[in-house]
């Protein structure tokens, strides 16, 4: 059985390094499952380490994408 969305993209979010106390978890979401939507599978963990590194940069400081 595969998880659900948004417990894929959570899980994907906090294996890559998201935290709550140091991110906009909200905007991870966000930006993780449209950047999923671009995948042939919907597999969050499958996004590459380099589009982790800038959704997480963004939303550590504020910032969006």
């Amino acid at each position: 059985m595969y998880p659900d969305r948004l417990s894929a993209v959570a899980s994907a979010a906090y294996n890559a390094g998201a935290r709550a106390e140091l991110h906009n978890l909200g905007g991870v979401h966000a930006d993780a499952h449209h950047a999923t939507l671009t995948l042939a599978r919907y597999a969050p963990a499958r996004l590459t380490t380099e589009s982790w590194a800038t959704i997480l940069a963004a939303h550590s400081s504020g910032q969006s994408l």
